[in-house]
């Protein structure tokens, strides 16, 4: 019997943040955007996931992370609404 193989597919390549090094969100070294634990970059209200974070570089990884940064920039606007909604007096 031969020995089993395994082989990696490896969609796409590192993160290519050219134009959001000119907006002032964070990159390390490598060009991935710098996200804390809920994806949020150090400009307020702007989150990141996926390959561009330079995550897990997996599909169900990037697809987690993606969850968190949509559930955390649904909170971030749901906090300006309340905030910027003309009281009721």
């Amino acid at each position: 019997m031969a020995p089993e193989r395994f082989g990696t597919i490896i969609i796409g390549g590192g993160p290519m943040t050219n134009l959001v090094k000119k907006t002032g969100i964070e990159v390390d070294k490598r060009g991935c955007i710098k996200v804390d634990r809920r994806q949020a970059t150090n400009v307020e209200g702007v989150y990141a996931a996926g390959d561009c974070t330079c995550g897990g570089m997996q599909i169900v990884t990037a697809a987690g992370e993606g969850a968190m940064a949509a559930i955390q920039a649904y909170r971030y606007v749901k906090r300006i609404k309340k905030r910027t909604a003309p009281k009721n007096s």
